[in-house]
């Protein structure tokens, strides 16, 4: 995902996210630009059930940014899905 940010701000990310047969030792991040932040998510109990998670703060420079959600250790596989990433100024 990339945003255009006017001037740099401080901001939490909330994640909407439904998931299954998740692994705890699955690691995973937000990042922009060099800046990453540890995103825990949890068994929400299905595809179809939908939890918010957050992570930051993280500091967003003026200009493109891209945001990119990363899985850092991935040991087996999860099934995630993503319905929002919302930014909330601090």
């Amino acid at each position: 995902m990339v945003l255009a940010q006017r001037k740099e701000a401080v901001f939490t990310i909330k994640v909407t996210a439904a998931t299954h047969k998740l692994d705890a030792y699955n690691k995973y991040y937000l990042a922009a630009g060099d800046q990453k932040v540890p995103l825990i998510l949890e068994e929400t109990g299905g595809m179809n059930k939908w939890k918010e998670f957050e992570a930051g703060p993280i500091t967003l420079p003026a200009g493109n940014i891209e945001l990119v959600l990363g899985c850092r250790a991935q040991l087996h596989v999860s099934d995630i899905a993503i319905s929002t990433i919302t930014l909330k100024p601090e």
